[in-house]
């Protein structure tokens, strides 16, 4: 458990008026971020073996779309980020999801979430003079170190990367799904609280990204053992 304080739940604030006004970076890159390892991962897949596969592409992104439902409710009634909620049963959560963050965003690149720098900055140093941005700083200059490597070595086997990130981002889906099971039944109110339906496509997500993550991993490792 962490020093955090209860989370509390409160009637979200009106919407506005002007959405224009909301629209900025950060809206663009995820709107971008969501589902793009589909977007590139998939017509990658077709190209080559055909669209036999491509029934897997349309299941991961509406078990996406209510899995970032379920984290969206529990942000708008509590007004903190999973993460943070996640922090309150392991406080080390949040420096596992930033390690397969990371390493998940090697390809195509996008940069750790705010979010997950959030959880870092208030659970490893709350009481530290060390900024948020200078948290930022140093991981994505890292990615962009590690992307220069990339192309100065030669590496021309894209897939290599894709694949990495694939594995890497079934086994967050898969961890996501599990710990949103217990966060929304032990926080939210009894009106919100996820059940039958919405249950029920956790578990499902947590099986799906489970087996997916689990079949990458062992058909990957077995090429390079």
């Amino acid at each position: 458990m962490t020093s955090l304080s209860a989370p509390e739940t409160r009637d979200p604030p009106d919407p506005p008026r002007n959405l224009w006004r909301i629209v900025g970076p950060g809206i663009v890159a995820a709107g971008v971020g969501i589902s793009s390892g589909e977007f590139i991962l998939w017509p990658f897949i077709a190209s080559q073996v055909g669209l036999v596969f491509l029934w897997a592409a349309v299941l991961g992104i509406l078990t996406q779309l209510y899995l970032n439902m379920e984290i969206e409710r529990y942000t708008l009634a509590t007004g903190e980020t999973a993460l943070t909620g996640f922090n309150r049963s392991w406080k080390h959560w949040g420096l596992v999801f930033a390690v397969l963050v990371y390493v998940g965003n090697l390809w195509p690149g996008w940069a750790l979430s705010s979010a997950t720098l959030d959880v870092l900055k208030s659970t490893y140093f709350r009481e530290s003079e060390v900024t948020e941005s200078r948290i930022y700083f140093w991981p994505v200059w890292g990615l962009v170190a590690i992307g220069c490597g990339i192309i100065v070595i030669g590496l021309t086997q894209p897939m290599v990367l894709l694949v990495i990130s694939a594995c890497v981002g079934g086994t967050m889906m898969f961890l996501y799904s599990g710990l949103l099971i217990k966060l929304n039944r032990t926080f939210l109110p009894d009106a919100i609280k996820v059940r039958s339906f919405r249950l029920a496509v956790l578990v499902w997500s947590i099986v799906f990204f489970g087996v997916l993550a689990g079949l990458t991993v062992w058909q990957q490792a077995a090429r390079f053992l």
